[in-house]
């Protein structure tokens, strides 16, 4: 499985804004998210996700993360850290938006 395709085979296109190209997923995590403790998560499962106010000049009022695609993970760590992160996007309860 290509990194890129993974990223978009496993969670819903609405939930994420990325070049197509790029190897970086941008993601609200609505407004019950917390970018820290879902980066954590996700780092567990070998995936870089960094919360997008580190990204960010000012602050950001919206829970975010800069999900990456790239970097030496396998694709089975891909596809379990992209179906955590799908879980987690439909347990919140509210659509996230794209940032």
């Amino acid at each position: 499985m290509d990194h890129l395709e993974g990223g978009r085979s496993i969670l819903p296109r609405t939930s994420y804004a990325s070049h197509p190209f790029g190897y970086h997923l941008w993601v609200s995590l609505g407004a019950g998210g917390n970018a820290a403790q879902v980066s954590g998560a996700l780092a567990g499962a070998g995936m870089t996700a960094i919360p997008a106010d580190s990204f960010s000049p000012s602050y950001t009022s919206a829970p975010a993360l800069r999900v990456s695609l790239g970097g030496t993970i396998e694709a089975s760590g891909l596809r379990r850290g992209l179906t955590m992160l799908s879980i987690f996007l439909s347990s919140t309860g509210s659509r996230p938006r794209v940032i």
